[in-house]
């Protein structure tokens, strides 16, 4: 990946409230620098998180708006069907439709139309591969994490859904980020989360290895506290998290975010809350944040740098705010945003 500089240029982490997605588009171009795809849960529950990118996963049922697996006899068979497209690379049998991603297929429509031709980057994201097994209800999820061939289903289709995204992506000419949720990890070392550092490493590889053939940046988010060395280690571009909520934890790992920053990593600081934003300025948020470089810079981390690599988010999703909260937040994100990039 070339460098770029995304000095404090702004995105989102994909939900939010509305049901029309030409009217949460218009307010992601009006205050996002990165442009990225609606995901619309109050419009339809097949948009939900987990829901959306399980289109097409055959060993996979959608019952009472929850995920199962398959019961019927043919549940290997189909099982060995998603495996072997993913083998072959087969992008299109894991396309994502209007039916599960509006926003998606309205956002290629505005590109097609060049309607933000001035922009660089463009972003997408979907579920990352632990958050969606442990979505799928069985009476033991254990059974799902350490069954080799449904993770490795599960694992290749979320790369095969990235894939499929980058390559309509690329038709356009952008700059392409793609972001995978897994706000699961947040659970990692307890007692709820039988997953090893081995298991989560070996499984990352596997989802990030055939999209590094695409020449895209990609990014990781997780939306509670967590292991952070886990994620800093995995090898991905970006790492997004809430910095107004868990800052504090996060900057512990100043050594390892040091590797993090050589090796060419971005951090993307969701430092505008999503749930107490309306008690906070913008001056108190910038402070917060400046008051965060200057610690890592003391720990020896070069301040350039970490200006050149900081994107600026939410915390988290907008899905389950109004439509007018989820305007505000964007919007005192806009003001930080702009603050900043006149100040360094």
């Amino acid at each position: 990946m070339e460098f770029k500089d995304l000095r404090f240029l702004t995105t989102g982490i994909g939900s939010f409230p509305h049901k029309d997605p030409k009217s949460a588009l218009n307010l992601i171009l009006k205050y996002s620098s990165i442009p990225f795809w609606p995901q619309l849960p109050k419009r339809d529950f097949k948009e939900s998180m987990a829901l959306q990118f399980t289109e097409n996963l055959k060993f996979l049922e959608l019952r009472d708006k929850d995920i199962f697996l398959v019961e019927s006899e043919d549940f290997s068979f189909k099982l060995a069907e998603v495996l072997e497209k993913i083998e072959l690379k087969d992008i299109n049998f894991f396309f994502i439709g209007r039916d599960f991603a509006l926003g998606l297929e309205i956002f290629l429509e505005e590109l097609r139309e060049k309607k933000f031709s001035d922009i660089e980057f463009i972003k997408g994201q979907l579920i990352g591969p632990f958050t969606l097994a442990g979505s799928v209800k069985t009476k033991n999820k254990v059974a799902i994490f350490s069954n080799e061939d449904l993770m490795a289903a599960i694992v290749g289709s979320v790369s095969m859904k990235a894939l499929w995204q980058i390559r309509r992506f690329k038709e356009y000419k952008k700059d392409i980020i793609i972001f995978f949720d897994e706000p699961i990890l947040s659970s990692f070392g307890s007692a709820f989360c039988p997953l090893t550092k081995e298991m989560i490493l070996r499984w990352l590889d596997r989802l990030i290895l055939p999209l590094r053939e695409e020449d895209v940046i990609l990014g990781i988010h997780c939306c509670s506290d967590t292991d952070w060395s886990l994620l800093i280690e995995a090898d991905f571009d970006i790492l997004s998290f809430d910095a107004y909520s868990f800052l504090d934890n996060f900057l512990i790992y100043s050594e390892e975010l040091k590797e993090f920053f050589k090796r060419g990593g971005y951090l993307a600081w969701g430092i505008v809350p999503t749930t107490e934003f309306r008690g906070q300025t913008c001056k108190e948020l910038i402070e917060k944040l400046e008051g965060a470089i200057e610690i890592l810079a003391e720990k020896g981390i070069p301040k350039e740098l970490i200006l050149e690599r900081s994107l600026l988010t939410p915390s988290c999703g907008l899905g389950y705010l109004t439509i007018e909260d989820s305007e505000e937040v964007l919007k005192k994100l806009f003001a930080i945003s702009e603050t900043l990039r006149k100040e360094f």
